[in-house]
């Protein structure tokens, strides 16, 4: 019985270490990103980068955030943007209030909404110019 109780001890003092080292990487890395030098920045991705693939929600978001915006650093890539959105809600290590765990599963739906209305214009403007060269 003390031995059990020694390692369910163990693992809640594991689970605790991990949060709180998840946790840590993750507002350091988004306070990194957000000063100026780029050194920081990439420092600052890099460890924001590692928290969302370890279950950080702010992670996570942030990362689908900037590469919506395409800002710091990272480039616009709407897919990636809906990859990390969309692990927001799953994410064990918790930062986030429950409105922005939401806007980030709305973006997720939004995004394909936009993709869809860039899609078919750009195939509108494609048959346009079709038509005109076919005139010429």
């Amino acid at each position: 019985a003390v031995r059990r109780r020694a390692e369910e001890e163990r693992a809640a003092a594991s689970q605790l270490l991990a949060y709180a080292y998840t946790s840590g990487m993750a507002r350091a890395g988004v306070s990194l990103v957000q000063r100026q030098p780029v050194r920081d920045a990439c420092f600052g991705i890099d460890l924001v980068s590692k928290a969302a693939s370890m279950g950080s929600d702010l992670a996570s978001y942030s990362l689908g955030q900037w590469h919506e915006e395409g800002s710091h650093g990272l480039p616009h890539d709407l897919a990636e943007a809906k990859f990390w959105y969309s692990t927001v809600p799953a994410c064990a290590t918790r930062h986030l209030d429950a409105s922005l765990v939401r806007r980030a599963a709305a973006r997720v739906g939004e995004i394909d909404t936009e993709a869809a209305a860039w899609a078919s214009a750009e195939a509108a403007a494609n048959a346009a110019i079709d038509e005109a060269l076919a005139g010429i």
